[in-house]
């Protein structure tokens, strides 16, 4: 059986994290991008990854950048410039 891509666990992991470290819960996400609560559990538990619009109303919802969320190249190379509410 073949494992997940990553791009679909960092997604998830990171958008969990930051969810909770905001104290909010997947339905209070869920209502303010107008999607239901199963959708939310998808994503943070890598089943499935939003189109690029959702995922961008996501990361703002939370506050952070999409390149945050996905930990793209250019976040790691310039995680400083970042608000980075992964480390609590």
């Amino acid at each position: 059986m073949r494992g997940k891509a990553p791009v679909i666990t960092t997604f998830g992991k990171n958008m969990r994290r930051v969810r909770r470290g905001k104290e909010m819960s997947q339905d209070a996400l869920a209502r303010g991008i107008g999607r239901e609560c199963n959708t939310i559990s998808t994503y943070e538990v890598g089943r499935s990854l939003p189109d690029v619009m959702q995922a961008a109303e996501i990361a703002n919802k939370l506050g952070v950048s999409l390149d945050m969320l996905c930990e793209t190249e250019y976040y790691k190379l310039n995680r400083e410039k970042f608000h980075n509410p992964l480390e609590y």
